[in-house]
Parts: C-alpha cells; sequence; structure tokens
C-alpha cells in the first residue's frame, strides 16, 4: 500500500491574515508598552503600534495579557503571533525569535528624593564620579553594568527586590540615587511625587557606541516576509512626528527614539 507524505507547518502571521483571522499579540501587562487600564481594556505604546500597523494591512488585533517569560515560549508555541513588552533584542533570543527593527532605545535612568539639591549631572559618567554617593537598583536589573562602564564602582550598588522597596529607599535617605531603566525610572517618578528623574541622562560610551539596549517586537521564526513588512511600516512610524506624539501621551521621553541606523543582525550578534 502507498504512503502519503503529508507536510504540516505551522501557521504564519500571512497566514492568518489571509483567512481573516485576528494576530494574536501577547503583552506582560507592564507600563507603557502593554498593560491593562482602568477599565480592563489593554493599552500601551506597543499595543497602539501593532493597531496601526496591521489595521494598515487590513488585519485584525487579539491582545492578550499573560507573564513575561511566557511571551517567547508563546510564540514558539504557536499560542501567539507577536510578542512585546520593550523586550531587549539579545543574542540569546534572536537565535530562537525574530526581531523587529527596534522601537525603544533604552539606557540607563536614575531618580533622587524630589528636594535634594546636592546631585547636578546630565551624564552618566558625570554620576559615576560621586563617590560619595549610595546607589540602589532592582536584583538582576542591568543598570550596574552602565555605571560601571562609566567608571562607577559596584559595591556602591545596592540591590533591591521591587520598586516600592527601592523608591522608599531613596525617599527614606537610605541611598541616595535609584537606578532603573530610563523608561522604569520615569514611570517611577510619575508615579510618585516625593521623587525626582534625573533629566537628561546621557548615556555613556562603550566600544564608541552608547552603552543602551534595543528593545523591539518578537516573532517566531516562519513569516521573514510578514517581519520585513512590519518593519517597514513600524520604521515609518517611528520616524515620524506621529511616535514622539505618542510617546507624549504615555509620559515617555522622546530620546528612548532608536537612532535609525540600527541594524538588528548587528544587535544579535552583539555581546554586552
Amino acid at each position: 500500500m502507498a504512503l502519503t507524505m503529508v507536510c504540516v507547518h505551522a501557521e504564519t502571521i500571512t497566514d492568518r491574515i489571509r483567512r481573516g483571522a485576528p494576530v494574536r499579540q501577547a503583552v506582560a501587562n507592564d507600563s507603557p508598552f502593554g498593560y491593562n487600564g482602568p477599565d480592563g481594556k489593554v493599552i500601551g505604546i506597543e499595543v497602539e503600534l501593532v493597531q496601526r500597523i496591521l489595521h494598515d494591512m487590513g488585519a485584525k488585533v487579539e491582545v492578550t495579557s499573560t507573564t513575561f517569560g511566557g511571551l517567547i515560549p508563546g510564540i514558539q508555541a504557536s499560542r501567539f503571533d507577536i510578542a512585546s513588552d520593550g523586550m531587549y533584542i539579545r543574542p540569546e533570543r534572536c537565535k530562537v525569535a525574530d526581531f523587529s527593527t527596534p522601537d525603544f532605545m533604552i539606557g540607563a535612568g536614575a531618580f533622587i528624593r524630589k528636594g535634594n539639591d546636592t546631585i547636578h549631572v546630565s551624564t552618566m559618567d558625570a554620576l559615576a564620579q560621586q563617590k560619595n554617593l549610595r546607589f540602589g537598583k532592582l536584583t538582576g536589573g542591568q543598570e550596574d553594568k552602565a555605571f560601571v562602564a562609566a567608571g562607577g564602582d559596584s559595591s556602591q550598588i545596592s540591590n533591591f527586590t521591587d520598586r516600592v522597596s527601592l523608591t522608599a529607599a531613596v525617599k527614606s535617605r537610605r541611598i541616595d540615587v535609584g537606578l532603573l531603566s530610563a523608561l522604569g525610572a520615569a514611570a517611577a517618578v510619575n508615579n510618585d511625587d516625593g521623587l525626582q528623574l534625573v533629566s537628561p541622562l546621557k548615556p555613556p560610551m562603550q566600544n564608541g557606541k552608547p552603552f543602551v539596549y534595543y528593545a523591539g517586537f518578537a516573532f517566531a521564526k516562519s513569516d521573514p516576509a510578514f517581519v520585513a513588512e512590519f518593519d517597514k511600516r513600524l520604521k515609518a512610524i517611528i520616524r515620524s512626528p506621529d511616535y514622539a506624539r505618542l510617546l507624549a501621551k504615555y509620559k515617555v521621553p522622546a530620546d528612548v527614539i532608536p537612532v535609525t541606523d540600527v541594524d538588528v543582525t548587528s544587535l544579535c550578534n552583539e555581546h554586552n
């Protein structure tokens, strides 16, 4: 009896659009990227970007909140089509997912107690030279790398388990400066009148380039043509005044807009 070979392949995003099914975006309930708003509706910068791009392509979008750790496994298992949460484009992630052009350029940010008039800096290099200051960051946070790259001493930095304890330590003067990502620091200050942002805070240089991380949207490695079309439309938005207005809507400074010559392939091959 002859055997018939049947080739089965995972459904691509293009396949879903062609049959009129919604494109499934997953977020991690993390402001300002994608999170549950006051009325329970999922909102955020990356939610709005996907809606605009996909609607212009004639597609519907279905947004789901999950954990950060479930984003990439979810697209690998075809539970989602697009994963987003200001996700850093890193070599280990590039091995299992395709990434869009960056929509965020994220450096380290810093905040201090409101009314503290002893710290006057505008660069991480200048901040790192303040050897008498006490710093704090979240356990697992990457901001110590930028601090050390600027000439700082990592022994000045204490770890805190969450943002609440970090901000409380700054306000109670147990430490002088809280270190988070630029977006995290801005969010902390926006949510607490007892804090103020150290801004601007120019990142240090490393190997001739700013010490920043680039974030983008992640996709399964099954539809490069869709990713290329998504990229083209995303770049057009990022380079337009509309993007700065969208960031301002969520109280995000325009200095997170990536430079236009960032190449995803080179980011996937970098090792910070």
